[in-house]
């Protein structure tokens, strides 16, 4: 594997996470009866936060595969380039 593919999944894994902490942070913000929330991270008790990590998880893995595929098709085109008559 490519230092760039890892370099860029470790981005994209610190990115999930940094927006599930933030979003959270939010929704506890937002949310003003606080016995709905659970202050642990780890524990999804309520429908809001459940919601909130499968669509964090889920976006972050379609946005990796997007990028991912767009990377691999840089470093194997499939077409390569035909250099005009000189």
């Amino acid at each position: 594997m490519s230092a760039g593919i890892f370099i860029g999944t470790i981005i994209f894994i610190g990115i999930g996470i940094g927006v599930t902490v933030w979003l959270k942070g939010v929704v506890t913000k937002a949310t003003k009866n606080l016995s709905d929330l659970n202050d642990n991270l780890l524990q999804c008790n309520n429908h809001k936060s459940r919601l909130m990590y499968v669509s964090v998880i889920s976006g972050t893995i379609q946005f990796w595969l997007l990028w991912f595929c767009m990377y691999m098709h840089q470093l194997n085109p499939i077409i390569s380039p035909i250099r005009g008559h000189e």
